[in-house]
């Protein structure tokens, strides 16, 4: 019995080093290639103006958007990394309001619609009447900004469907894609941190979207449940309950 927990034990450790490497490996490579296009385009203006040469209106404003896209880019990443160490240390903080689920999916797309234009995917919202609850908006943004651009980045360029609906005494949200889907083997995993359903080689980010979504859900008393099939798209489901944590009772 001993010997089999120590085997367990090893192929845990082994399994543990090797995502804490490809983690590192890729989140390497997700910061330096925004670096790499900021260094480029600010060397590309500094040998303009060392040349005295003339940057018309549309070069200069081209090259500002793709410097901002990028600074944009590396701010995200550098906030996945700092929302892991708030998790792992349980300093989550939670700024609850009343707030509608409905109203927070709406600005979420708005907030990413140049990246869901680019991937060529449209998306609906379905809402029958407003449903609000105590939550914190920004969190709540965040979690569906990463469900999105992940229906985004696997959806293969197909329609998105987000549905927000009332149910009792807790609100449900859905973000259904018709991309790529997910392996029944990589499934159970996809929340959990630095993993990832694809292969790195093919789509960026650092595996870190779904795992800090999941924790945020759970800080709301929530759950949150993906189901997907290879070939036939994604649905990922968030419950929530409207009401806000139970007051505490007033000491003795």
């Amino acid at each position: 019995a001993l010997a089999i927990d120590n085997a367990r034990l090893l192929a845990e450790t082994r399994r543990a080093l090797h995502l804490r490497d490809e983690f590192l490996r890729i989140a390497s490579h997700e910061l330096r290639t925004p670096l790499a296009s900021i260094k480029l385009r600010a060397q590309g203006l500094l040998r303009a103006a060392e040349r005295n040469r003339t940057v018309s209106p549309e070069i200069l404003d081209r090259t500002l958007r793709r410097v901002l896209g990028s600074t944009i880019r590396l701010e995200q990443l550098t906030s996945e990394l700092l929302d892991v160490t708030r998790i792992e240390q349980g300093r989550l903080q939670l700024n609850r309001v009343e707030v509608a689920l409905d109203a927070i999916a709406r600005e979420a797309v708005e907030h990413i619609e140049a990246e869901l234009h680019a991937a060529g995917s449209s998306v609906s919202i379905a809402c029958a009447a407003p449903v609000t609850g105590h939550w914190d908006p920004s969190r709540l943004d965040q979690v569906v900004t990463n469900l999105l651009t992940n229906a985004a980045k696997f959806g293969a360029g197909k329609p998105i469907e987000i549905r927000v609906e009332r149910l009792g005494a807790a609100a449900r949200l859905a973000v259904t894609d018709h991309g790529i889907g997910i392996d029944p083997a990589r499934r159970p995993y996809v929340f959990d941190r630095f993993e990832r359903a694809v292969p790195s080689s093919r789509y960026g980010g650092l595996g870190l979207g779904l795992y800090i979504a999941r924790s945020i859900v759970v800080a709301h008393g929530g759950s949150i449940t993906v189901d997907s099939e290879p070939g036939g798209g994604s649905t990922f489901t968030v419950i929530l309950p409207c009401s806000g944590p139970e007051p505490s009772p007033d000491p003795p």
